[in-house]
């Protein structure tokens, strides 16, 4: 499983451990890393009803696995997105 992804589920892992591991991404020039990343910090978002930041940062999910042509994180990206869709409608 990606560490992005255990950061997701691992309830005892807090968000600021996602934004850090954004942080030395970005210090390391590991960009590629920013779809999952992103993708996870919208899943977290949305599992608190915070619906605007799950939907900007799913949104940059999408941008960059589109960018560096990521298709499983693509898929993830598009599912969490189509998830917060559906959620602000009910």
């Amino acid at each position: 499983m990606p560490y992005a992804e255990q950061l997701e589920n691992d309830s005892s892992l807090r968000i600021d451990l996602i934004n850090e591991a954004i942080k030395v991404s970005a210090d390391n020039g590991f960009y590629y890393l920013y779809s999952s990343l992103f993708t996870s910090l919208a899943s977290y978002y949305k599992r608190s009803g915070e619906y605007q930041s799950a939907l900007s940062n799913a949104q940059k999910g999408i941008r960059y696995a589109r960018k560096y042509e990521q298709a499983i994180d693509l898929v993830r990206g598009e599912r969490t997105l189509a998830s917060i869709y559906a959620l602000q409608k009910e």
